[in-house]
């Protein structure tokens, strides 16, 4: 089998990850994770409950149309 060489931007793709004994500076705590976390399900309920409404009195407006003819 032959093997590929690269040069380039591409050969430090292709080679084998390192692993680094160095944190990265962004590392996100369980604690922030925790807050995101929470703060995604108050936002979805919040929407989805103001969706739920909405589209309950679109539906209610439609009917209302289609029983008096219009």
């Amino acid at each position: 089998m032959e093997s590929l060489h690269l040069t380039g931007p591409l050969a430090a793709l292709a080679s084998e990850p390192k692993l680094s004994a160095k944190l990265s500076k962004y590392v996100v705590t369980p604690y922030t994770c925790t807050k995101i976390a929470v703060a995604s399900f108050v936002v979805g309920v919040f929407v989805g409950f103001r969706l739920k409404k909405s589209i309950r009195r679109m539906a209610e407006q439609l009917l209302k149309k289609l029983r008096d003819g219009d």
